[in-house]
C-alpha cells in the first residue's frame, strides 16, 4: 500500500493508487527536497499546507502553491496528470 507519510488519503483508505495519488506522493517528495527536511504530515493524506520555500518572490510563491496543489486533500483538487506537473515545474524553473 505504501508508506503512510507519502500516501494520499484515497490510497491509504482503499489500497489503490491512481495518477492523482502519484501526484500527491511526488508532491511530498518535492516538498522535502525544497525544504531540505521531512515535513510533518498528520493525519495521513492531509498534505503540505505550509510554505516549504521561504520568501515572497514569484518562484517561491509558485513552488509553494504547486506543492500545496500536488498534495491537496482531495484528488479532484490536485493536478490530474504528471504532464501538468511537468509543465508547471518547467515554467517555475524557467523563471528562476
Amino acid at each position: 500500500m505504501g508508506t503512510h507519510y507519502y500516501c494520499s488519503l484515497e490510497q491509504w483508505t482503499t489500497g489503490k493508487c491512481g495518477v492523482t495519488g502519484d501526484v500527491y506522493s511526488l508532491g511530498v517528495v518535492l516538498a522535502e527536497l525544497a525544504a531540505g527536511r521531512a515535513l510533518p504530515i498528520s493525519p495521513v493524506g492531509v498534505g503540505i499546507q505550509q510554505d516549504v520555500v521561504p520568501g515572497v518572490g514569484w518562484v517561491a510563491q509558485q513552488l509553494n502553491a504547486t506543492v500545496r496543489r500536488m498534495t491537496a486533500f482531495t484528488a479532484s483538487s490536485r493536478f490530474q496528470s504528471m504532464a501538468e506537473v511537468v509543465q508547471i515545474l518547467h515554467s517555475i524553473a524557467s523563471m528562476g
